[in-house]
């Protein structure tokens, strides 16, 4: 069977640690708290006894030969094989065979990015082992697992726009996730709550909160506060590349949206399903309904005219090109 990390991770303090284990994702951090927290499990009663190889160097004699080889301590041993591509690659039929009859006094762990599911190896060790999952999280999945962590680990709320913040500004990386979940928790204290508005300000930063106030701003219609916050962050050293980078995230939601409501999907639940937060929908409703849709439509276009202007195909200033797209999206132009 398969499971993923953080489902595991939740678990295993009731799970019986199986023969062998395939550890496989690309969220190192995941692989490593995964690979930790079975190291506690097996040895929480006894002395540590662990084997680690190099799965680009071993071959399935010494991995076998290991396995086999009792403490002389007594207990469980435990043998991990890091970077295992190359060894499972190798040797997938002879360590599908050792499925049939593994080590009671030893386990296996073979930690990997990727797990050919069509092999042998792959279908017997997801019957007779486990396939611990640790590729990241996405969409509901992740914002229900930052809340329950926020609850679980540090005794906060953390409202439904606040965990679409910190993706946001993260991205969906657990190790990064929890380092700032931690922040949030000190930094809030005694409240119980973790609000959208703090996440902004804490972990996107000055710049960030500026942005995104200058987005709100823009959306609003008034264009003046947008203008005002877009020169104070030229003012800071904001790169202009990076401005648009955050005006072309947000304009991608109306055209996603927009798309969807051609295909006669309700507006409001178009913008939910692009990811709008919650707090914001009926402003960008309002937004989109007073720009128009062949505004919207045109937005990638404008956007990408916009980029070639900043990269050097305009000889106007930067911040004059910033001015004039901002006053495109507010429908002046």
């Amino acid at each position: 069977m398969a499971i993923h990390a953080t489902a595991f991770l939740k678990t295993i303090a009731e799970r019986d640690i199986p023969p062998v284990l395939v550890v496989r994702g690309e969220d190192g951090a995941l692989r490593h708290a995964v690979v930790s927290a079975v190291r506690q499990r097996l040895f929480e009663q006894t002395e540590p006894n662990e084997i680690r190889l190099d799965g680009r160097e071993t071959d399935y004699r010494t991995v076998h030969d290991e396995l086999a080889r009792l403490s002389m301590w007594g207990g469980v041993k435990l043998v991990l094989v890091e970077e295992a591509e190359k060894f499972l690659s190798s040797h997938r039929d002879r360590l599908a065979d050792y499925l049939d009859a593994p080590s009671r006094r030893a386990v296996l762990l073979l930690e990997v990015t990727t797990l050919d599911g069509r092999t042998r190896f792959a279908q017997r060790v997801g019957k007779r082992g486990l396939v611990v999952d640790c590729s990241p999280l996405k969409g509901g999945a992740l914002l229900q697992w930052l809340r329950e962590t926020a609850r679980d680990r540090f005794g906060k709320q953390l409202s439904s726009d606040a965990a679409k913040w910190l993706v946001e500004l993260v991205g969906n990386q657990i190790g990064q996730l929890e380092q700032e979940l931690s922040k949030l928790a000190s930094y809030t204290g005694d409240r119980s709550m973790i609000d959208a508005s703090t996440v902004r300000k804490l972990v996107g930063g000055w710049k960030a909160e500026t942005t995104w106030n200058m987005l709100d701003a823009l959306r609003d219609g008034r264009l003046d506060g947008a203008l005002t916050d877009l020169q104070k962050l030229l003012y800071a050293g904001e790169s202009p590349i990076f401005i648009l980078g955050a005006i072309r995230h947000v304009c991608r939601k109306y055209v996603q949206a927009a798309e969807r409501a051609r295909e006669g999907v309700p507006l409001r639940k178009a913008l939910a399903d692009a990811g709008v937060f919650d707090s914001q929908l009926a402003s960008n409703e309002r937004y989109m309904r007073r720009i128009g849709r062949p505004r919207v439509e045109l937005m990638p276009q404008r956007l990408m005219q916009a980029e070639l202007q900043l990269r050097g195909e305009s000889r106007l200033p930067e911040r004059l090109i910033l001015e004039q797209l901002i006053l495109w999206l507010g429908g002046l132009q």
